[in-house]
C-alpha cells in the first residue's frame, strides 16, 4: 500500500478505512511475532514483559477515520536491572514496512527496519551510531545490543 501524502493537504487517492485497519492488524501480528524471536532468543537470567504503547496515531490513520491505538511493546531485564525497551515508531515509511526502537538505558539503541513484506518480515538493524551499516536482526546482534548495556 503505497500514496503520497503531505500536510497541504495534496495527496494520492487515500486507501479505504478498511484496508489501513487491516494494515494495523498486519502489523500487530509481526510486531507479535517479532517480540516471540526475542522472548525465544533472550539468555534465561532475562525476563520479558509485554505491554501496551502510548495512543498511535499516523496522518493516514487520521485522514480516513480511525481513532489512535495502542500497539504492543516489549520490556527485557536482565543484569540486575538493565532494561531493553521494544517500541513500535512508525508503520507507513519509504523503503520499509514498519520500524521499531530498541531503546537501552544506558546504551545507544538500535532502530528495526522491516525490509520484507506482511508475509516474510525481515527486520534490519540500523545502529544509532552509523545508521548506514545495516545489517540484519538476529539472536547474536540480540546478545551484542544486551551486552553493551552491562
Amino acid at each position: 500500500m503505497a500514496y503520497v501524502y503531505d500536510d497541504s493537504g495534496e495527496h494520492d487517492e487515500l486507501p479505504s478505512r478498511d484496508m489501513v485497519l487491516a494494515r494495523l492488524e498486519r502489523w500487530r501480528q509481526r510486531l507479535s511475532d517479532l517480540y516471540a524471536r526475542i522472548e525465544g532468543w533472550l539468555p534465561e537470567t532475562a525476563a520479558a514483559v509485554r505491554g501496551q504503547s502510548l495512543p498511535y496515531q499516523s496522518p493516514l490513520m487520521k485522514a480516513v477515520g480511525i481513532a489512535p491505538v495502542r500497539l504492543p511493546t516489549l520490556t527485557v531485564r536482565w543484569n540486575g536491572g538493565a532494561e531493553l525497551r521494544v517500541k513500535p515508531e512508525a508503520l507507513w515509511m519509504i523503503g520499509g514496512n514498519g520500524q521499531v526502537r530498541l531503546s537501552i538505558i544506558g546504551g545507544d539503541g538500535v532502530t528495526l527496519v522491516d525490509a520484507g513484506t506482511d508475509d516474510a518480515p525481515d527486520w534490519m538493524v540500523y545502529p544509532r551510531r552509523d545508521p548506514t551499516r545495516r545489517h540484519r536482526f538476529g539472536p547474536e546482534e540480540l546478545r551484542h545490543i544486551l551486552a553493551e548495556a552491562r
